[in-house]
Order: C-alpha cells, then structure tokens, then sequence
C-alpha cells in the first residue's frame, strides 16, 4: 500500500539485503509463500544462496497489469524475476506473481 510496483520490488530485494527475511517473505505473491511454506524456511533458502546485489529495472505498464524485473546475483550467476502486478477493487497494485 502506498508504493508503485517498482518501489514494491526495491523494497523486497532491500529486505533481503539487510536479512528481513519476514518482511521479505511476506512481500511474496500467496503461491511462492506456498512454495517455501513459511518464512523460516525461506530465510534458509535464500541464505544457503549467499546473495549479492540486485537490481529493478522500471516498471512496464501493459494494459491492467505492471511488470518489473528485478535481478538477484548469487553464486557468481544472475537471478531474474518477473513481478507481475494487478489493480485490486480498492485500486492498489496487487502483486500476482514473480516468475523466473
């Protein structure tokens, strides 16, 4: 609430950086929580990755939807995702899915 995708992302991959795994996890869209099941285990994953930096690249509005692409090193390699976004009832951007 209050922040556009773009932001959204940034602050997801901030919350990583500084080890605020539970934020980071609660940023997730429902299905990839599913996927981890629960913070702790995400924390785990992301951890035994030995993450490095990130980058968001600007939002691309595409009708009702808004994708960013934001970038995670680990490992040596790069890490990519494609958030996608979508307007609630209220007309806040709802995260729908990050997607490698």
């Amino acid at each position: 609430e209050g922040m556009t995708p773009e932001q959204y992302v940034t602050e997801y991959y901030a919350s990583c950086e500084k080890g605020d795994y539970a934020t980071a996890f609660s940023m997730l869209p429902t299905h990839q929580q599913a996927y981890y099941v629960s913070a702790e285990q995400f924390e785990g994953t992301l951890k035994s990755y030995g993450l490095g930096a990130y980058t968001v690249a600007p939002q691309q509005e595409n009708g009702d939807e808004i994708t960013v692409v934001g970038s995670q090193s680990a490992q040596g390699m790069e890490f990519p995702y494609t958030w996608t976004f979508v307007k609630g009832d209220d007309g806040s951007w709802l995260a729908k899915s990050r997607l490698k």
